[in-house]
């Protein structure tokens, strides 16, 4: 259990192609509400905290921050909220009592967007634990339509960098930057184009009546991604803490 800040120095040493991701994750006017293999939890310590705690996690329903809170905690309740900002602010105004939150991915690195977010309130919020995901990206699409058929997919940019082979192979596929894989699923399911797909997860598919039209195109594998769990502090952090969290290694601003 440590704090944002002193987590943060811990693991500065982290694999630098977070510069991709930075640009990804700055893209603008994203659409959306808010303008596999055995995984391992690198930390078995749950705060003391009511059974079936309420747990944030960034995403619709069937976004892999899903997967990872019950990962976490079977017994939890997945919190969805729009943005890597409003987890944690979920959590900082006790709408809920934890949240998870991805930091880096094997093969897009950091995420830059939510570490920035973390250090910002790096004063109110502590690191209770770490959770490494199965990351395994499909093509998704409506019930009857085929590879033929589909002209745009739609995810994340974070789980679009980390797809780069299979949208070079297909050239005719239009990438676009969505808010979140399995919203980019729900949405795909709302507006009922068979033309249009999304990279999601196959939960996403199952959630929202989908078919998997290519399974796991992801550029490896064995791909991954790092969650920290985080709760709330007791007490605020007193200043040396907050300024050793101000900005996170990887976020825009860091530098490397």
């Amino acid at each position: 259990m440590e704090g944002v800040g002193s987590y943060a120095m811990r693991h500065g040493a982290a694999d630098r192609k977070g510069c991709v991701l930075r640009a990804a994750c700055c893209v603008r006017g994203i659409p959306g509400p808010f303008t596999q293999h055995a995984a391992r939890s690198r930390s078995q310590y749950h705060p003391r905290m009511t059974s079936s705690p309420r747990v944030a996690f960034q995403g619709a329903p069937g976004a892999f921050g899903e997967e990872a809170v019950l990962r976490w905690r079977a017994d939890a309740q997945p919190e969805p909220r729009g943005t890597f900002a409003a987890v944690l602010d979920a959590v900082v105004h006790g709408e809920a009592d934890a949240a998870v939150l991805p930091v880096e991915n094997r093969i897009a690195g950091l995420v830059a967007e939510a570490r920035a977010a973390l250090g910002e309130r790096a004063t109110l919020l502590r690191v209770v634990g770490e959770v490494t995901q199965p990351i395994a990206l499909c093509l998704l699409a409506l019930p009857g339509a085929t590879t033929a058929t589909v002209r745009v997919v739609r995810s994340h940019p974070v789980a679009l960098a980390q797809c780069g082979a299979f949208l070079r192979a297909h050239p005719d596929l239009v990438a676009e930057p969505w808010w979140d894989t399995a919203g980019a699923a729900r949405d795909v399911a709302r507006a009922g184009d068979p033309a249009v797909g999304a990279l999601a997860s196959r939960l996403a598919a199952e959630r929202w009546g989908l078919v998997v039209l290519a399974a796991e195109v992801q550029d490896l594998a064995d791909n991954w991604t790092r969650f920290v769990v985080v709760t709330r502090r007791a007490e605020r952090a007193d200043a040396s803490d907050a300024a050793s969290g101000e900005i996170l290694p990887g976020a825009p601003g860091a530098g490397g």
